[in-house]
């Protein structure tokens, strides 16, 4: 048996701590002030047209950076000219970091042969932090489970995945929809599998789910931070 406890050491941050307007979601600052809590970090990763791993949420430009352009059209160069404010690669965040605090990295891919999986664990091999994988696509977490047996992995379970996922033997974890299942259903689930919830997004959900799941992914603490 792995161990998970460093999973739940403390809350979730869900892309650092940030409101989008002085700090971005997924940048080092926002990072930053999640570790300054002390809190787990959630962040994602993508791949550039160059193969440059970043962290960064979205497919797509256009929710963050107003331009229409997927990221696996462009280079991490032309990607960093047009951006408004810095994007940092994953190697950048685990120097940061520095194995202060846990990490989640949420692997988005559609990149064949799984050019992904490789170059962010050719990355995270050398890195001495703790750190676990999620997705909710199982070829990805099937590649990890072949190749990297050592990593600690984890399903995501959403609307589009969960029928007939809990069934799925290949992860150490769910990370879990808070909305799929009731919670005395829940509760029964963790009594054979480590579960996070996710998306925390008010001071009224988390006081409402926080026995519920082994841990908690919380969207955007910013105000009364201390509190939690």
């Amino acid at each position: 048996m792995k161990d998970l406890d460093f999973l739940k050491s403390n809350l979730i941050a869900y892309h650092g701590i940030y409101d989008n307007e002085r700090i971005f979601e997924n940048t080092l600052q926002a990072y930053q002030r999640a570790n300054k809590f002390g809190f787990i970090i959630q962040l994602d990763v993508r791949m550039t047209g160059c193969g440059t791993l970043i962290c960064f949420h979205d497919e797509n430009l256009e929710r963050m950076l107003h331009v229409d352009q997927d990221l696996l059209e462009i280079s991490y160069d032309e990607l960093s000219y047009i951006a408004k404010y810095q994007i940092p690669t994953l190697k950048e965040v685990l120097d940061m970091i520095n194995g202060n605090v846990p990490l989640i990295f949420k692997i988005e891919s559609k990149v064949r042969q799984f050019a992904v999986e490789r170059e962010i664990s050719n990355i995270l091999d050398n890195y001495e932090g703790k750190f676990a994988i999620i997705s909710d696509n199982k070829k990805t977490l099937k590649w990890f489970y072949k190749n990297k047996p050592s990593y600690v992995i984890g399903l995501v379970l959403n609307s589009s995945n969960y029928i007939k996922s809990l069934l799925y033997k290949k992860c150490d974890f769910f990370n879990m929809d808070i909305n799929l299942y009731n919670d005395k259903y829940v509760r029964k689930l963790r009594e054979n599998k480590f579960i996070i919830g996710e998306l925390i997004t008010s001071e009224e959900e988390y006081t409402h789910k926080n026995d519920v799941y082994d841990n908690l992914v919380v969207d955007n603490i910013l105000e009364n931070v201390s509190e939690f």
